[in-house]
């Protein structure tokens, strides 16, 4: 029957504190990666709704257009159109 070999106390520690630091390791490429992918996720969202408020942003002013140019057209006939009515 053969023996194991024993190990100081000090290989024992060694490899324990490898293991604590590759677990930390890993832990922080999981932070940076789920980090960035958040990131990217908001960008994302961001992008999308500064697409649809300059959307309704030109919707309003093509709306304001169409009512100043109503209110300054000399040739608009308020009157005309009330009797029309």
């Amino acid at each position: 029957m053969s023996k194991l070999p024993l190990h100081s106390q000090g290989e024992v520690t060694m490899v324990l504190a490898e293991i604590i630091i590759f677990i930390i390791i890993g832990l922080i490429i999981y932070k940076v990666i789920d980090s960035y992918l958040q990131q990217k996720t908001f960008a994302a969202k961001t992008v999308e709704q500064n697409q649809q408020l300059q959307q309704e942003l030109d919707d309003i002013k093509a709306r304001l257009r169409n009512l100043e140019s109503i209110v300054i057209d000399d040739d608009f006939e308020i009157k005309r159109k009330m009797k029309d009515l």
